[in-house]
């Protein structure tokens, strides 16, 4: 974990580029930051009313939660983002190559491998076609159907949790997500189906071999702009 919880908490402009997993809350009040981040814990983009996240990583449960504007971008590799989103005010859709928002994604995700050399930005660049379809758009289900509808979007059912979600998970957990993203990448070059259908190992099995796999850059920040949360 490269930062900690409610990092860009009612942020209104600037951006920040964190080559890591951040924790909880992260992107709380959201009204104008841009971001991307390797990885969030619980409740990220929480009430979250402008601005744009990327998060090139796992989420934790409750992702959007109170969110009334801008939009998320998450890199689901390990097909459980649809387990962990809440669905009262936000859905989540596809984004397919061409698309107005793979040009916004992929310019973000350009900025992120240029400030912090991140391997894991790197890697999705240089095969991107293969990984856009992984790829969630997350936006208020309020949103005028102007910024909803693309004719590049594909958009999902609300979706009933397969599994219990568990908070908290861990460094190893979300170092061996990061190392599982890497290697899926390295390996994988057809057209992938519904996320990770296709892979032939697991989160489990790169438990004991993630810390040689994962190089953790530091953190690069650009003028955020935004208060910090009181104490309670």
């Amino acid at each position: 974990m490269i930062c900690g919880n409610t990092v860009l908490y009612g942020a209104t402009g600037g951006r920040l580029f964190a080559a890591g997993r951040a924790g909880e809350r992260f992107a709380v009040r959201n009204s104008g930051a841009e971001a991307v981040v390797e990885g969030v814990g619980a409740h990220g983009c929480e009430y979250m009313t402008n601005g744009r996240v990327v998060v090139l990583g796992s989420v934790g449960p409750n992702f959007g939660a109170g969110m009334s504007g801008g939009e998320a971008f998450v890199l689901d590799v390990e097909d459980h983002f649809l387990d962990r989103y809440n669905p009262q005010m936000v859905d989540p859709a596809r984004v397919t190559l061409g698309s107005p928002e793979d040009a916004v994604l992929r310019g973000l995700v350009e900025s992120h491998a240029e400030a912090t050399d991140s391997p894991l930005a790197r890697g999705i660049l240089e095969r991107w076609e293969h990984v856009l379809p992984l790829f969630w758009r997350v936006i208020p289900n309020t949103t005028p159907a102007a910024k909803r509808d693309s004719q590049a979007m594909i958009h999902v059912p609300q979706w009933t949790p397969r599994a219990p979600i568990v908070a908290g998970e861990g460094m190893a957990a979300s170092r061996a997500s990061t190392a599982l993203a890497l290697r899926w990448l390295k390996e994988h070059g057809q057209q992938p189906g519904r996320a990770m259908q296709t892979a032939s190992f697991s989160t489990s099995a790169l438990q004991g071999t993630c810390d040689d796999d994962v190089d953790q850059p530091d953190l690069s920040t650009r003028d955020v702009q935004g208060g910090t949360p009181e104490r309670q």
